[in-house]
């Protein structure tokens, strides 16, 4: 829904801000993907994942135009799992001297890049992206697809069910953060963002992180 949306606001595929999700259990890597787009008008960070068995339900609930996973965190079978994850998005790969292998259509090897050579990449990837989600048919959902996601789908946009703060600890959520690393961004204690995080779970009416960032996420209705 939300690259249908995008489409219907008169943006020229050339102009429009591709939205990208970055997926890594690195730290390390995560936050130098995150670095590295910083700054770049053509793309925007809409999500971290940190579990490779939590991305392709990530890409399902956000339709990314672009996807850049670190292969590492999708196990021995990230060939099989990146060609599935290709069917719903445009995926770029990031892949170390061990995953030479990888059959993925656009793979970037650590070490052997730089900011440009990345930016360049997922530009060019995205715009890819963009054009395909024009042709790309929605989704169609699975019943563990529904299943996780709360029974009513009427709900307002998640902001407008939180408080300020709830709605800043759920920004972060939706990045990826830990909840230690939460706390130091906003300048509380670990239990006072667990507070935070109960109270937004029970508000938004789910179980999980991944259910929360999927309503967070959600255009308005």
């Amino acid at each position: 829904m939300s690259s249908a949306g995008a489409r219907t606001s008169g943006q020229h595929p050339s102009t429009k801000v591709a939205r990208v999700i970055a997926a890594a259990s690195n730290t390390i890597v995560r936050h130098g993907v995150r670095h590295m787009l910083v700054g770049c008008p053509l793309v925007s960070l809409v999500a971290e994942v940190r579990v490779g068995g939590q991305v392709r339900d990530t890409v399902l609930a956000v339709r990314p135009d672009l996807l850049i996973v670190d292969l590492e965190m999708l196990g021995p079978r990230h060939d099989e799992i990146v060609l599935k994850l290709g069917e719903l998005t445009t995926v770029v790969a990031l892949a170390r001297e061990r995953d030479r292998t990888t059959t993925a259509a656009r793979t970037l090897f650590h070490g052997d890049f730089t900011r440009e050579d990345f930016l360049r990449a997922v530009v060019a990837a995205s715009r890819r992206g963009i054009a395909a989600a024009a042709d790309r048919p929605p989704p169609v959902r699975t019943e563990p697809a529904r299943s996780a996601l709360p029974r009513s789908t009427a709900m307002p946009p998640a902001s407008r069910l939180l408080s300020r703060r709830e709605a800043e600890v759920m920004s972060y959520i939706a990045r990826g953060l830990r909840n230690q690393d939460i706390a130091a961004s906003l300048n509380l204690t670990e239990k006072t963002v667990k507070n935070h995080i109960n109270r937004i779970f029970a508000k938004l009416q789910v179980d999980t992180r991944t259910q929360a960032i999927v309503l967070w996420l959600r255009p308005g209705e």
